[in-house]
């Protein structure tokens, strides 16, 4: 690799007292600016025993004023036997330069960053790289580009595509997420920390604002185009070569699970996925960090561990809340993703609301049910949340016969759905739930369509995950019905014995809950579903034969971010 002219701007050694055992000394704080190769100015930070000697380093690469860190965030890293650093993003916290959203000048500066770590007195020469959401995207973006020094990543909540994973789902412009992101998630709080230690370069004012621009970044650029590939990780995934860690769940309300599995199935170098029950940042939690340093002491620290020998793939079921520490109920491992002894489980829409493992007969009017849209949705934030009944009028229930043992969903569901509607175009959200023997409903997974974006892209799909190319748009012709094919994002659930599986379409939510929000395009009319010999509106589960719950069933709400609702008196299962 080139020479690197890197020179720091701004140095500041100060010891700074933090957790740790009484007899350690406290570690030092080094701040100041790495000077990349056009001029720009990274803010970083990093804190390192004091007691002389090399360490290897794990790098936070960040647009959250993380380079303005305080002693406290390192802790963990510095337990653990490693240095800590992060690094501000350009254009973020104190960093100089423009801030575009995944800009992919992140793999040249990410670069230069690690080459600027790894080469510190201090460092032993081995650097990993951590974090997850927009540090992780930064983590595939950097090992892109083979930096001497980066040994491992170990990114999470991550996308393969950022228009169809995080900030366009199925194409919908999401100004609940995009807005909450871009004018909720900078800060002058970590700037003003850093000019309060003495950094008089670092302007507060500005990092204030400096995700505000991609607001409308993501509102103006409606298809999948050129400007988006460049910003997508799917993009430069094959040139990664150091051992990846891949940490995601199946509830994720910011980037779908799909982007993570996606990765992993394209990635060369050695590999690992972790997945589980959970939201956007199941990554902090103590079972995922465990992960992450039992990766790191391998291929960082050379400790052997055997984690290059384990199962490659590690499924964490019904994570609660006990005592305090997110605990999965069980785990289990795997050789591969997909998983190899996957079987699929194929249920038909029938025109009375049920699933049936027998196809519908031949009708006159082809099965047809409608609703309502835009008039109902479904939210999956929390208890209360998921508790509000999507209206009968403006959604479809399809419930299964209670399975005769327990069904262990593990992977993609497949949906094929015959629709017209009276719109040119409309909006669609369908869900998959587990109905237990008294009637609650608890979320599993969900996932969208708009119809005129319905094409796929046959260059990229698979027979296990259909993608669409969202570069045009298709109206649809009134009277005229439609094939609709949706890999929903894979999820993994037992289905104990007993119990129900049920499948819902409405439309999706305007408002974010707890982050997702559309911009939807119907103007208000009816979608019809078919169901019939003709047009088989139909699911396809991947399931593991004779697997089973390892756990007591948990109470209704009790596994995170899988809401939890209570049957009504008189519970309708639609029209």
């Amino acid at each position: 690799m080139r020479h690197l002219r890197l020179m720091m701007a701004v140095v500041a050694l100060v010891v700074m007292p933090t957790a740790g055992r009484a007899a350690e000394k406290p570690p030092i704080r080094e701040w100041g600016y790495i000077t990349l190769n056009d001029g720009a100015k990274l803010a970083y930070v990093a804190y390192r025993p004091d007691d002389g000697h090399r360490y290897p380093v794990l790098l936070n690469f960040s647009p959250y004023s993380e380079a303005a860190s305080e002693a406290q965030a390192a802790a963990p890293y510095l337990e653990h036997g490693y240095i800590y650093a992060a690094v501000d993003v350009r254009g973020t916290g104190c960093s100089t330069g423009a801030l575009s959203v995944f800009d992919p000048q992140l793999a040249e500066d990410g670069a230069q960053a690690v080459e600027f770590i790894g080469s510190r007195s201090w460092s032993s020469g081995a650097v990993g790289m951590v974090g997850m959401s927009y540090r992780g995207h930064s983590q595939i973006f950097k090992a892109s580009r083979h930096p001497k020094y980066l040994k491992a990543i170990a990114p999470g909540a991550i996308s393969a595509s950022a228009y169809r994973e995080v900030f366009r789902p199925a194409g919908m412009f999401a100004p609940a997420y995009v807005g909450g992101w871009a004018y909720g998630a900078s800060s002058d709080a970590g700037a003003k920390r850093r000019v309060a230690w003495g950094d008089n370069a670092c302007d507060p004012l500005k990092a204030a604002g400096a995700l505000h621009p991609a607001f409308n970044e993501v509102k103006d650029h409606p298809f999948f185009n050129d400007w988006w590939k460049a910003r997508s990780l799917e993009s430069v995934i094959d040139k990664v070569e150091v051992p990846a860690l891949f940490v995601q769940s199946w509830q994720d309300y910011m980037t779908q699970v799909s982007g993570a599995t996606h990765l992993y199935e394209r990635t060369k170098a050695p590999k690992r996925l972790v997945l589980q029950t959970g939201g956007h940042f199941a990554y902090t939690r103590k079972v995922s960090q465990d992960e992450v340093f039992r990766w790191m002491d391998h291929w960082v620290k050379g400790v052997d561990n055997g984690v290059d020998k384990d199962l490659p793939v590690k499924v964490l079921w019904e994570v609660r809340n006990v005592d305090g520490v997110a605990t999965p109920g069980w785990t289990s491992s795997y050789p591969a993703w997909p998983i190899p002894a996957a079987k699929p489980l194929t249920l038909y829409l029938t025109p009375v609301g049920t699933l049936s493992p027998v196809s519908p007969a031949a009708t006159a009017d082809q099965g047809a049910r409608d609703y309502a849209a835009p008039a109902s949705t479904e939210f999956m934030g929390d208890n209360t949340q998921f508790a509000v009944r999507p209206m009968p009028e403006g959604a479809l229930f399809y419930r299964s016969e209670p399975v005769a043992d327990d069904t262990t969903i593990l992977g993609f569901t497949q949906a094929t759905l015959y629709v017209g509607s009276s719109q040119p175009d409309t909006d669609i959200m369908v869900v998959l739930h587990d109905i237990d023997e008294a009637g609650n409903t608890t979320y599993l997974q969900r996932d969208f369509v708009r119809t005129s974006l319905r094409a796929l892209d046959p260059a990229t799909s698979t027979s296990e995950e259909q993608l669409r190319s969202f570069d045009h748009a298709e109206p649809l012709q009134l009277g005229n019905i439609y094939e609709l094919t949706l890999s929903m994002p894979p999820v993994g659930q037992v289905i104990r014995k007993g119990h129900r599986i049920e499948f819902a379409i409405m439309s999706p939510p305007t408002i974010g809950t707890p982050r997702w929000g559309f911009a939807l395009i119907d103007q208000g009319g009816r979608n019809i579903v078919y169901q019939s010999a003709k047009y088989p509106s139909h699911l396809t589960l991947s399931t593991i034969p004779g697997e089973r719950a390892r756990a007591p069933q948990p109470a209704c709400g009790t596994v995170e971010y899988q809401p939890c609702r209570k049957p009504a008196a008189a519970e309708s299962l639609g029209r």
